[in-house]
């Protein structure tokens, strides 16, 4: 039979005690180094990506301060427009502080429907009748041909910062459609909306051509669209949608748009009585499908909801 082990005395367990806690300090200790390290290295880690942070964003200010400098030098800033655009500062701080702003341009020949569209789009941003009683300008229809002299700015309903301008006709004797772009400042505006009737005509592609040079947010507007159905069924006894695809083929054929710019075209009329089918036919040229993308695009570059 095996002898039974010897059990240990006090002193040898205090020592076992003493040594196994030893050990468990030491580990400890490399334990808090090692995670001291990494902290250590974490933080570094952490200032240099905060520096590359900060110099990219000083190289993206001085190349957006850069393009400023030039854009003003080829195109000067309108004296009627420098109240309501953003001005890029040297200090990038300042700059950052500005609250931001945007400007959408409502172009076109005289004559067109603009300050129509102009109050249309307004009423679609606040329908409510409460705005006319609270002193909020609108928009006055002017004669055919006698159209907006002067650029007129309206605060876009419920959007902070946010201006929708009717601008003057384009025309050989307002404002040539060669040098709209340049005269009008349109570089500045985040938006334009070039409104046309039954007739592209030169002073409209002469436009077109510069808004799509220059790179601009922009979409096309055809007005009157009830008269061209009316025009069709006293003319040639066709339906409405007869004469609303007549209508379409025909402002293709002439303007000859390229690529997705035949997506921003919009058939609209000002007379709501269209909108909702009240004249005694199928509902037609609505702006509603214009509205919810100047919203969109709105949203997409920052404008602040009141």
């Amino acid at each position: 039979m095996a002898a039974a082990l010897p059990l240990p005395d006090a002193m040898s367990c205090a020592v076992m005690a003493i040594t196994g806690l030893s050990v468990k300090v030491v580990l400890a200790g490399r334990h808090n180094a090692e995670l001291r390290k990494q902290s250590e290295e974490q933080a570094i880690r952490f200032r240099e990506l905060q520096g590359n942070v900060q110099r990219s964003q000083e190289l993206m200010h001085q190349q957006l301060l850069d393009d400023w400098v030039k854009l003003n030098r080829n195109y000067p800033v309108p004296e009627y427009l420098a109240p309501y655009i953003n001005t890029v500062y040297e200090d990038r701080e300042e700059h950052a502080r500005q609250r931001r702003r945007v400007n959408i341009a409502i172009v076109g020949g005289a004559g067109k429907g603009k300050s129509s569209l102009t109050k249309k789009i307004l009423h679609c941003f606040s329908p409510s009748e409460a705005d006319s009683a609270a002193g909020v300008a609108q928009p006055v229809s002017q004669p055919q041909g006698r159209g907006t002299h002067k650029p007129t700015p309206y605060e876009l309903p419920g959007h902070n910062g946010a201006t929708i301008w009717d601008l003057p006709g384009v025309g050989p004797a307002t404002q040539p459609g060669r040098t709209y772009l340049r005269d009008m400042g349109l570089k500045y505006f985040d938006m334009v909306i070039l409104v046309t009737g039954d007739r592209w005509l030169e002073d409209d592609k002469a436009t077109y051509d510069a808004i799509v040079c220059a790179g601009l947010c922009r979409r096309i507007v055809r007005t009157k669209t009830d008269l061209a159905v009316e025009s069709g069924e006293e003319d040639f006894g066709w339906p409405q949608e007869k004469s609303l695809q007549e209508m379409r083929e025909a402002f293709h054929r002439e303007a000859n748009l390229q690529g997705s710019d035949r997506e921003k075209v919009h058939f609209v009329t000002s007379r709501d009585k269209f909108w909702t089918g009240q004249h005694g036919g199928e509902p037609f040229g609505s702006i509603e499908c214009l509205c919810d993308e100047i919203h969109t695009i709105m949203h997409n570059l920052g404008a602040s909801l009141a």
